[in-house]
């Protein structure tokens, strides 16, 4: 990790997830324009996640995995930001152009590791908030990622979309 982040983060550590973003935008060397491009996403959404004025969906937080942030440190604020900081290989990113420093891209054996599948975490994602909402309940940053990951895994275990669904949605009614 860069000592200059480290100490910044000691001193800001930004308590939501569009700070998280923002921090992890700067990290990379990136304007609101140039993440948007690097995302496939608009300016204005990249905007809106980074004040707060909506929650970034699974595509947003697939691309930042893409570029080597830690989806769990997005999510939560959980050490480390890099996921070659945890050992973690990335997913691939050969054949988009970057942006990102070199030291940054993952090695070609770690862009060997199979990527997330966005869909069934959008689903996830989706599924997890209609539900909290449905019961007027909350979950703290940190379990709210580890229930999100943990959904996601038994989702992408089925093959049917319809048995995911209906898999998650009974996790959900454990869980929320």
């Amino acid at each position: 990790m860069v000592a200059a982040f480290a100490m910044k983060e000691e001193t800001q550590k930004p308590a939501f997830i569009g700070g998280r973003m923002r921090v992890a935008r700067e990290f990379l060397g990136l304007s609101q324009q140039g993440l948007a491009d690097q995302l496939g996403v608009s300016k204005r959404g990249i905007q809106d996640n980074e004040t707060r004025n909506r929650v970034p969906g699974g595509d947003v937080i697939n691309g930042f995995v893409r570029l080597g942030i830690n989806a769990n440190w997005l999510l939560t604020g959980d050490e480390p930001m890099l996921l070659k900081d945890l050992g973690v290989p990335a997913p691939a990113l050969y054949g988009v152009e970057q942006s990102v420093p070199p030291s940054h891209l993952p090695s070609a054996q770690e862009a060997a590791t199979p990527a997330l599948d966005l869909h069934t975490l959008q689903t996830v994602i989706a599924m997890l908030e209609e539900e909290l909402e449905r019961k007027r309940a909350r979950l703290d940053p940190a379990r709210k990622a580890e229930v999100i990951s943990l959904l996601y895994d038994e989702a992408a275990a089925e093959r049917e979309e319809d048995a995911r669904r209906s898999k998650v949605l009974r996790l959900l009614r454990l869980v929320a």
